[in-house]
């Protein structure tokens, strides 16, 4: 059998964690209190398997928690500390009275340890101590961790039987303190202990095959027998004595009978029903004695009716046989009726209906038509008293369903009907003073007295009667009451709105001394608002124009234009005519204020509204208003902008005012003049040299005056002429220097487009290290972040001394300046530049890019457009890339052409020659069977996470793990295999990175290991990748493709980086070419391919018998481990989490196969690949993983490999990857016998 229990181990922290790691060889795992451990423990014919706790923390640990769960304790203790010994004491104190309280024995044992070497103590005195002062405990002395088995195994073996445990080895040494501790029990009358140690000593008896044996059971058997436990005594003798063992078994059911019968006497019927009821039960199944069985049940018979509980009576009679049953029925008929007379005397008389209800059934069935009436008498009885009572108490409704059963039963069992018209005559009235005439009506037909139901019929008549006139009555009553309630209500209600809309006003008047002018008007309004929802409209206009005044007050116009809307159509016109001069002057104090926007915005509404309900003559008072603040407006704007913008807002001004003059006034009658604002845009346009449009304006202004002071203005202008002559003058020296400037920029430039290319190939190696941020925000044309991602780059190229590097990202930068026409921003990061690199001195500032940028500053400044574009196009000799020239053509106007750079310099006859002693050196490059064999084995330790990465394509981590790989080879002096983990590495960073940082890596790995650098050079492929640096190097096709083809072929590889490095070499390898590729087969290879596939099929049907039979062990073995192995997976499952379910059955496989558990290791690869199915994982991904990690099971692959299960699951693999439609059902049956659990099941729906 196998079993499963928990074990707890106590004991100093420390030491015990220290001694059970040194037992099982392992650390454990660390939870909150405890360490865990789990162990498979043979007992004899047994096996445990063990979780192992060890309290590594004494004060935190709940132990009233912990003590309950555990099925085993075993104390590790040091007999040398006392302090130990004492904390022995104390804890175990606390076990015993969890046991006492949870009523068992946990089996326990100590182990004495001590781990500097053997205790100084005498072993004997030891285990003396511990047999006579704790006889249920078992104790080891100087136990090593090494023999720790020893005690787990006595342990489990006292755990399956029970008992308390013993160490067989030294039991004979324990026998006479048995025999000791059982006389001193006995003389103290404590007969089971004596009998349990007895017990203990009749165990060893056997064990060594004493001659005393018998006599020790027999002492035992009577010792039980002391204490009446005779179940137990003839357990002792059941292999000893026959007939002893028959007694006491007899004993034990005449004990249990006795016990029935002291109950009874008490009149505890309940209770001496169910012993009885015990002894019969267990006389049937464990005694050859049908008299005993009907005696036992006969008796839990009579006390379920004393007890008044006929229906487990009745359970009990169905238990013995049919020819029994009616005469026990007949026998207890009297005492059924006994029971129901006891229930009517303490007035119970539901519960009496209820047992009768119940025998009538019972004996009905069996046909006891006499006795059954007897009963039915008995129950019309009870009905009619339950009647008489229910009318008693006025429950109409009750009653009436008692009557319902009184005449059913009649009815059903053709007895005598009773007269009882009186009983109904009181129920019929209770019916119609509830005015329930129907049921009253139906009840008096069932009458049997003529003058009864024609006194009871005029009473309904007279009832109804009087209920109409009472409702009538009470209608009008309730119509006055309402009305007298509405008037009292719309008084109330006036009263109550009056002093709201006092509040109110007071609460606004509070607000407006406050200044709060807003607050005070909304609360008006609000109160408005309230007033029209419930009907009160002419009270909500009253107030509301309150409000309106305050706004007007306050001048807070757009509110005012708000609530105005709410004042009814009828008021508007009325409020607007009363409220007209103080509108007016407040709309010409608007003029004092500068918001024009918001000004004429009221003007024009205030128009509006006025027009609106036709007031036209308020309506022209507002325009004139209007017209002045456009007026006074335009004056202000060429005041304040002296440009033709200004000009042509105050245009725009004038015409707006006219459009008004003439749309609202009288032309006869108003006038309308705008000499102010002509005078004042004459004067900008002579400032700005713009003399006829001056002279048009002068023209318009009707004032002598003013067309005087403008006239004597223009003779002003010949002395600005001449200070202008003497600024171009001064101007033309600075050209002059400007032209110096630029023979230099051109020499230089000429330079600069000489040295493009090498340059460009420098910018082109450093370009993912320092460009491809700024590059990458340029495409998103983010050029603030762009510009300080040149910024770092230009401070870190100074650092490497690249100066003339540097200058170009500053020309980069100023480029985007110059793009968002930036110019002042542009000089201020020149010069920033220039001061933070001021310690490289001329290095910097006399390279060509920084010369050129400064050229261009100067000549922003004097804004000389055709040279800027000369100097601009010079940029084009520096070494951008193409999303900076994209930039600058930009700027220039011109479109981008791509340009085509040769991608390497070297000649075709040195590509020939390289190509030569590429060859020549691959074929010293030989993959060796037994160190690729070795990689093989290597797999899982140093490859598979790396490979595991390379198949997610998470390339950094990859590289990372190979470097990794590379070190720890080294340190075990593997140099071939290191060197495979250095060049992948390298290759990986070459795809995410570029060759410049992958070459510096690689070099700087191998200059880590000086000693062995030319062990290491001396490699072939070590050596091979010199010509692989070189063809990225020059970016030479041909070599990277040959260079990375070589690799991929003739290195010891797994199937994933062979496919990595054709990747790298321009090779796709996707699942569709895979498919694509079978489809062009012909029909040779897939009639193979098909042969193939019946074969494996056929294989797998002959094996289905086998799974078959073997289901049944598979899935018992399943569910014993459960809990501890499957119980988180299956919580996956069923929250559809399939991918990190398969990673846990990955890793059960796992821990199977190393315990050479290969069935079990099996199945959970196929749970686990179709875990990857339903997690809808790529097909070449699932194929990839599932051959990775049966490669890596070394001698192990064939075995899984041949197993059922892993043939299956490669049998489906192939047919799905294939796309074999017309194979997808043949896998099916072979899913259905697999021995899974019901959660696992949705696993095998693949299709």
């Amino acid at each position: 059998m196998r079993y499963v229990f928990k074990i707890l181990i106590m004991g100093d922290p420390d030491s015990t964690v220290e001694y059970v790691t040194r037992a099982f060889l392992d650390s454990g795992e660390f939870k909150e209190t405890y360490n865990e451990w789990y162990k498979e423990v043979n007992a004899l014919e047994n096996v445990c398997d063990l979780e192992v706790d060890v309290i590594t923390d004494l004060i935190s640990a709940d132990f009233d928690e912990i003590i309950p769960i555990v099925d085993g304790i075993i104390f590790l203790l040091n007999p040398l500390e006392k302090e130990k010994l004492e904390a022995f004491e104390l804890y175990y104190s606390i076990i015993r009275s969890v046991n006492r309280a949870k009523e068992r024995d946990i089996p326990s044992l100590i182990i004495y340890y001590d781990s500097s070497g053997i205790l100084p103590i005498s072993v004997n005195e030891l285990l003396e101590n511990v047999w006579v002062n704790y006889p249920e405990l078992e104790a080891f002395v100087n136990l090593p961790p090494n023999m720790f088995h020893q005690a787990l195994e006595c342990l489990c073996l006292a755990m399956i039987s029970g008992d308390t445990p013993l160490n067989i080895e030294n039991a004979w040494m324990r026998f006479p303190i048995f025999i000791h501790l059982a006389n001193i029990y006995f003389e103290q009358e404590n007969y089971f202990y004596a009998a349990q140690v007895m017990k203990k000593a009749a165990l060893i008896s056997e064990i060594y095959n004493s001659d005393e044996f018998y006599i020790h059971c027999e002492q035992t058997a009577y010792l039980f027998s002391k204490r009446n436990l005779y179940l137990e005594a003839s357990k002792i003798l059941e292999n000893i004595d026959k007939r002893k063992f028959k007694e006491f078994r007899n004993l034990y059911h005449n004990a249990m009978i006795l016990e029935g019968n002291k109950s009874f006497n008490k009149k505890e019927y309940e209770k001496a029903a169910i012993q009885y009821e015990n002894a019969g039960q267990w006389a049937s199944f464990e005694l050859d004695n049908q008299d005993l069985v009907q005696e036992s049940f006969t008796l839990a018979i009579t006390s379920w009716i004393s007890a008044c509980k006929c229906e487990n009576a009745f359970k009990v009679l169905e238990r013995l046989p049919h020819i029994q049953v009616v005469p026990i029925l007949e026998e207890i008929l009297n005492k059924i009726i006994n029971a129901a007379h006891y229930l009517i005397s303490i007035g119970n008389l539901e519960s009496a209906k209820d047992q009768l209800y119940y025998s009538i059934q019972m004996y009905q069935r069996e046909g006891l038509f006499n006795n059954l009436k007897i009963l039915t008498q008995e129950q019309i009885e009870v009905l009619i008293k339950l009647l008489k009572r229910r009318i008693k108490e006025k429950d109409i409704y009750l009653a009436k369903e008692a009557y319902d059963e009184i005449e059913n039963l009649w009815e059903s069992y053709k007895l005598k009907k009773i007269n009882l018209d009186k009983e109904l005559e009181e129920l019929i009235k209770l019916f119609i003073y509830e005015y329930n005439f129907g049921m009253a009506t139906t009840l008096i037909n069932k009458l049997d007295t003529f003058n009864t139901k024609q006194k009871l019929t005029d009473l309904i008549v007279k009832t109804e009667e009087k209920k109409k006139a009472s409702r009538d009555k009470e209608i009008q009553d309730n119509i006055q009451k309402g009305v007298n309630i509405l008037k009292e209500f719309i008084i109330f209600e006036m009263n109550v709105i009056a002093d709201l809309n006092s509040q109110v006003i007071e609460k606004s008047n509070n607000f407006i001394q406050k200044m709060e002018y807003l607050n005070a008007a909304k609360i008006i309004k609000n109160q408005s608002v309230f007033l029209n929802s419930i009907g009160k409209e002419e009270i909500a206009n009253q107030i509301l124009t309150k409000s309106l005044d305050i706004l007007i007050d306050s001048m807070h116009f757009d509110t005012f234009f708000k609530n105005f809307s709410y004042l009814s159509e009828d008021l508007q016109e009325e409020y607007l005519l009363r409220i007209f001069p103080k509108f007016i002057e407040k709309l010409k104090q608007l003029k004092e204020t500068e918001n024009f926007e918001k000004n004429e915005k009221i003007f024009e509404t205030s128009n509006r509204i006025y027009r609106n309900l036709m007031l036209y003559e308020r309506s022209r008072t507002i325009s004139r208003e209007f017209i002045r603040l456009i007026k006074k407006e335009a004056l202000r704007v060429v005041n304040i902008e002296e440009n033709e913008s200004g000009i042509n807002k105050s245009t725009s001004l004038i015409k707006k005012a006219n459009i008004i003059f003439s749309s609202y006034l009288d032309k006869e009658k108003d006038r309308i003049s705008f000499n102010k604002i002509y005078k004042k845009i004459a004067e900008v346009y002579i400032s700005s040299e713009e003399f006829p449009s001056a002279q048009t304006f002068i023209d318009k202004i009707e004032k002598p005056e003013y067309k005087s002071e403008l006239h004597n203005k223009l003779e002003k202008l010949e002395a600005y002429k001449s200070k202008l002559e003497s600024k171009l003058a001064e101007e033309t020296v600075k050209a002059e220097i400007l032209k110096e400037k630029l023979s230099i920029i051109r020499k230089k430039a000429q330079d600069a487009m000489h040295d493009r290319k090498n340059e460009l190939k420098q910018r082109n190696g450093l370009k993912r290290a320092y460009f491809v941020d700024a590059l990458n925000l340029l495409k998103k044309e983010e050029y603030k972040n762009a510009i300080e991602s040149y910024n770092e780059s230009i401070i870190r190229l100074e650092r490497i001394k690249k100066f003339n590097l540097a200058g170009v990202s500053l020309a980069a930068a100023c480029l985007l300046y110059l793009k968002d026409n930036k110019i002042t921003e542009m000089a201020a990061f020149f010069e920033k530049i220039k001061k933070e690199l001021s310690k490289s001195g001329k290095l910097f500032t006399e390279t060509f890019p920084v010369t050129l940028i400064e050229y261009i500053i100067d000549l922003e400044k004097l804004q000389e457009e055709e040279k800027l574009i000369e100097a601009l196009s010079f940029m084009e000799n520096l070494p951008l890339f193409d999303e900076e020239i994209k930039v600058l053509y930009e700027i220039l106007g011109r479109e981008l052409v791509e340009e085509e750079i040769p991608e390497f310099e070297i000649g075709i006859g040195e590509i020939a020659k390289i190509r030569s002693e590429i060859n020549k050196l691959a074929k010293k490059i030989v993959i060796e069977k037994q160190e690729f064999t070795k990689r093989k084995m290597m797999r899982r330790d140093y490859w598979n996470k790396a490979i595991e990465e390379l198949s997610s394509n998470k390339l950094p981590e990859a590289s990372s793990f190979y470097f990794d790989s590379y070190h720890k080879l080294i340190d075990k002096k593997f140099y071939p295999h290191a060197a495979v983990g250095l060049i992948l590495g390298s290759m990986v960073l070459i795809k995410t990175k570029d060759f410049f940082n992958a070459k510096t890596i690689y070099e700087n790995k191998l200059n880590e290991y000086p000693i062995i650098k030319s062990d290491l050079k001396a490699l072939p492929e070590i050596g091979f990748m010199d010509y692989v640096f070189l063809a990225y190097e020059n970016n030479i096709q041909e070599l990277i493709e040959l260079t990375v083809d070589i690799l991929s072929n003739q290195l010891m590889l797994f199937e994933p980086e062979i496919n990595f490095l054709k990747s790298l070499a321009g090779q796709e390898i996707i699942e569709t070419g895979e498919k694509e590729a079978l489809t062009r087969k012909d029909r040779v290879d897939l009639s193979t391919l098909l042969v193939e596939l019946g074969q494996d099929i056929g294989t797998l049907q002959q094996k289905m018998g086998d799974v078959r039979s073997e289901n049944e062990d598979i899935l018992k073995k399943r569910k014993a481990m459960k809990r501890r192995y499957y119980d988180e997976i299956l919580k996956l499952l069923k929250n559809e989490d399939f991918t990190e379910a398969s990673n846990k059955y990955l890793q059960l496989a796992d821990t199977f196969i190393k315990r050479k558990d290969l069935q079990s290791g099996a199945l959970l690869i196929l749970l686990y690949g179709l875990a990857l199915l339903k997690a809808k994982e790529g097909l070449a991904k699932i194929d990839i993983k599932i051959n990775s990690y049966l490669e890596s099971l070394g001698l192990n692959k064939a075995l899984i490999q041949e197993t059922y299960y892993v043939s299956l699951l490669l049998l489906i693999i192939t047919i799905l990857v294939e796309n074999l439609d017309d194979y997808k059902s043949k896998y099916q049956p072979f899913l259905k016998i697999l021995p899974l659990f019901e959660e696992e099941k949705p696993l095998t729906e693949i299709i």
